[in-house]
């Protein structure tokens, strides 16, 4: 935010102690000035104070903010859609979040094909690819213990298995149409002008196939007991990380001045160890070590992965690894004139480690024609068990390494990917109209 907005903003005292500042705002997320808050909700919502203030100068004046309860949970929550830096992302990890808003209010279904059964209150994912579940309570309501532990674990168990990418992708485009936000734009300033989205909305399936999530908890104040129970959730459960955020309001007595507090909860010791031994930093992964990672997860598909490997160097084919700690992709790509084309790639965990790039083939001629993907996809079919929809034809979709595992469905599989390769370069080489 520009610096104008926050000439107002405190320092931010330790939680609970009363403090004068003596010094503008930091910048960052750590504080907001009601400058920043939509003008609709008001501040003037002084509904009920709590205990504890915190003092802002202004020129020689000193100005009470006295810590006051949100009026409505909409409000928080849409503080939270315009400013996710509340979510304190540069205390989580070994290097701060980058959120991007997926969309509030998604709906969760809990079978396959089903409408929505529960709305979840926010959807981020950071820039790591890692889905991260937001559900926003007030102190006063009085679920925030009795219930909405049960629920945001509902929500994760459901979404992991019935959230399809594209139907989040789609969610996210909506949610910017909305907001007059460009989507790549918004996913380039998160990522990097570099960054192969293709890849990261890939990622993105995979954390969820493998539960990789982040539960959040966010409220104006987390009582002892929710806090607890945040705090062993996230020491016992490994490849999902839980914490909690407690964002207090500070409003003077004239509702003019506003500040907003976030404090992280349950990034205890034993979590942070618990979480670094599992994850560790993100590595560089190359053939062997893939393969090594690949043997240990499916062993049975080895001689599979290995057939792929000759066929790529006949071909010619470059093969790039991704770079998650524990688990990565072995992309398979080809170069067309200047480019380089993802074609299909291989996971070293889930049940559904092939996934063909018709992502990216919807953007390429000829395959930029659908009834071509049509094609594409009647030459896998003849594979056994996989099923590729009309609706996942510009998407990423992936099947069982295991259908490759007769010869002639590995030769199916091959000579189907070298004819669509074929058929690129050929209108590469010769375009229409020329």
């Amino acid at each position: 935010m520009p610096d104008s907005e926050q000439a107002d903003v405190p320092e931010i005292p330790s939680r609970g102690s009363a403090a004068v500042a003596g010094s503008k705002a930091p910048s960052g997320p750590a504080a907001l000035s009601n400058d920043v808050t939509d003008a609709r909700h008001g501040v003037a919502g002084v509904a009920r104070t709590l205990a504890g203030a915190i003092y802002l100068r202004n020129g020689g004046e000193l100005i009470a903010l006295t810590e006051t309860a949100y009026e409505s949970e909409d409000i928080l929550q849409t503080l939270l859609a315009d400013h996710p830096g509340l979510l304190a992302g540069d205390e989580i990890g070994e290097a701060p979040r980058r959120w991007i808003l997926l969309s509030r209010e998604v709906g969760i279904a809990d079978q396959v094909g089903a409408a929505g059964r529960w709305s979840l209150d926010h959807l981020f994912v950071d820039q790591d690819a890692v889905p991260t579940l937001v559900e926003v309570k007030r102190s006063s309501d009085t679920r925030i213990r009795r219930e909405v532990v049960g629920q945001l674990l509902e929500y994760a168990a459901n979404g992991t298995r019935y959230w399809p990418v594209e139907q989040l992708r789609a969610l996210f485009e909506t949610s910017c149409a909305t907001r007059n936000i460009d989507p790549d734009h918004a996913l380039r300033e998160a990522l990097g002008d570099e960054a192969d989205t293709d890849a990261w909305w890939a990622q993105v399936e995979t954390n969820l196939r493998l539960g990789r999530l982040r539960l959040v908890f966010v409220a104006d104040v987390i009582s002892r007991e929710l806090r607890r129970i945040i705090e062993f959730l996230n020491e016992q459960m490994t490849q999902t990380e839980v914490i909690g955020v407690e964002i207090r309001q500070y409003v003077d007595a004239s509702g003019e001045h506003q500040t907003l507090v976030p404090r992280l909860i349950g990034q205890t010791e034993s979590a942070r160890d618990i979480k670094h031994s599992q994850a560790g930093p993100r590595r560089r992964w190359d053939i062997d070590s893939w393969l090594a990672a690949f043997s240990a997860e499916k062993p049975a598909a080895v001689p599979i992965i290995r057939r792929l490997f000759d066929w790529a160097r006949h071909e010619e084919l470059t093969i790039t690894f991704g770079s998650g700690a524990l688990d990565a992709s072995a992309r398979f790509n080809a170069v067309v004139g200047d480019a380089t084309l993802p074609l299909f790639g291989v996971y070293t965990q889930g049940p559904r480690a092939v996934e063909v790039a018709f992502a990216v083939l919807a953007r390429v001629a000829p395959f930029d024609a659908l009834e071509r993907r049509q094609e594409l996809r009647d030459r896998l079919k003849r594979l056994p068990h996989v099923q590729i929809p009309d609706e996942r034809l510009d998407k990423w979709p992936n099947f069982d390494v295991m259908a490759l595992a007769a010869e002639e469905d590995l030769a199916t599989f091959t000579n189907t990917i070298s004819w669509v390769l074929q058929e690129i370069r050929e209108r590469d080489a010769h375009p229409e109209g020329t």
